[in-house]
């Protein structure tokens, strides 16, 4: 995740972790208060950019909270 300068900034999961965290990700993205997009890469990682740090900042911090 980007803590410098101005965003976009990521919150990236590798191919080992989506089996375990992507669910949570994904059941949580409509409660995003900001604009964001979810990006695919090769390798199988997929990332959620957000343009904001603060609301993606509260809004991992609530992914690492939910059952």
């Amino acid at each position: 995740m980007g803590l410098v300068g101005e965003g976009p900034y990521y919150l990236v999961l590798r191919p080992e972790a989506l089996a375990l965290w992507w669910p949570k990700v994904e059941r949580l993205l409509p409660e995003f208060p900001r604009k964001y997009e979810v990006r695919w890469y090769p390798d199988g990682s997929r990332a959620v950019v957000a343009w904001d740090l603060e609301a993606l900042k509260v809004w991992y911090k609530r992914v690492l909270r939910s059952p």
